[in-house]
């Protein structure tokens, strides 16, 4: 199972790379707009978000962090760096923002590979999960005991 979800992984990964700069920039505004208009921010207190990985084709975060930032009452915001080894954020978040290579119906999200999502996931029931993707990396892989469906994934497409 897991060899089948590095082959998907692998050949997602070379299609987002190839995806312009351009193209991301004006896919991240979009989502991020979505994300702002779509969530009751008055209700939220902390969110935790990503920052994108320069050169992966990601959904950069930025826009939506400057959005947030202007609100009335801003959430406290937390942004990481998630690798396998990194430590995780300390706290309860509201809202969990969550980069997504690849999704499913279910809302199961296909990551890079290292699992730092789905163990801090765990760790966070309470939160809303929001993944960011590109439409066109809707698929279908398999799923695992450990994998988190998120509540909600968001494209530039409604």
């Amino acid at each position: 199972m897991q060899e089948q979800k590095n082959i998907i992984r692998k050949e997602l990964l070379a299609r987002r790379k190839a995806i312009s700069t351009p193209e991301v920039i004006n896919r991240s505004q979009i989502i991020c707009q979505r994300v702002f208009t779509e969530v009751n921010w008055e209700e939220v207190l902390t969110v935790c978000t990503y920052e994108a990985s320069p050169g992966l084709g990601e959904i950069d975060t930025a826009p939506l962090v400057s959005l947030l930032a202007g609100l009335p009452n801003p959430p406290t915001i937390t942004i990481v760096e998630a690798h396998s080894k990194a430590p995780f954020p300390v706290g309860n978040f509201d809202v969990i923002i969550v980069p997504v290579l690849g999704f499913d119906e279910t809302k199961h999200r296909l990551g890079q590979g290292g699992g730092w999502y789905d163990r801090f996931l765990a760790t966070q029931p309470q939160a809303t999960t929001i993944g960011l993707a590109h439409a066109q990396f809707k698929t279908t892989f398999p799923h695992e005991p450990h994998d988190i469906p998120l509540n909600s994934i968001i494209t530039e497409r409604k």
